[in-house]
């Protein structure tokens, strides 16, 4: 428990000078220690997609089944579930999707269990967090609760981020409002 604590103290300290878009491969590498997994993936919402933005684990034959999962279209995949419903989700037996082609590749990769965070702020989805164990291994209540409060802080963090680009495009068009009037 010390460790997990100690892990996620770290990410607190990293994200404070982390920019948006390595945040997530930053946070991933101490998510995973804090839950003691050896697999996961971190993904950043863009549009109505959830864009894989780092991973540890993940084989190239599920990377391109998972690197890019539409928010919009059936939940087959744990992530896509967890951004559907905006709660931590458990699935503890990934090679019973329905999704024959990504139940095989998560086999091939020997990813039996996965729980994934949905990094949420005031309501907005910013991205899912992912972790996975092996066959013959489960996914502990510490490691959800590290899952969870990991992803709570990241979500605040990337939040933070979205409203200081916005007031900076705001000013941005503050300013140039009266140049297009002038002319």
């Amino acid at each position: 428990m010390e460790t997990t604590l100690r892990l996620l103290l770290m990410l607190s300290q990293k994200l404070a000078s982390a920019r948006r878009e390595v945040a997530l491969a930053e946070a991933l590498p101490l998510i995973l220690a804090a839950t003691g997994s050896a697999f996961g993936a971190a993904y950043l919402k863009q549009s109505d997609a959830l864009v894989l933005a780092a991973q540890s684990g993940m084989p190239a034959q599920l990377r391109c089944l998972v690197e890019r999962l539409s928010v919009a279209a059936p939940s087959s995949f744990v992530a896509q579930r967890a951004a559907e419903s905006r709660e931590l989700t458990l699935d503890r037996d990934l090679q019973g999707c329905e999704a024959r082609a990504l139940a095989g590749a998560l086999s091939e990769a020997g990813w039996a269990q996965a729980a994934a965070c949905p990094l949420t702020a005031r309501g907005d989805l910013h991205g899912v967090l992912l972790i996975a164990a092996p066959v013959g291994q489960e996914i502990s209540c510490v490691a959800l609760t590290a899952l969870e409060l990991g992803g709570n802080t990241l979500a605040l963090h990337l939040a933070l981020l979205a409203r200081a680009r916005a007031d900076i495009d705001d000013a941005e068009t503050g300013r140039m409002a009266p140049i297009a009037a002038a002319a």
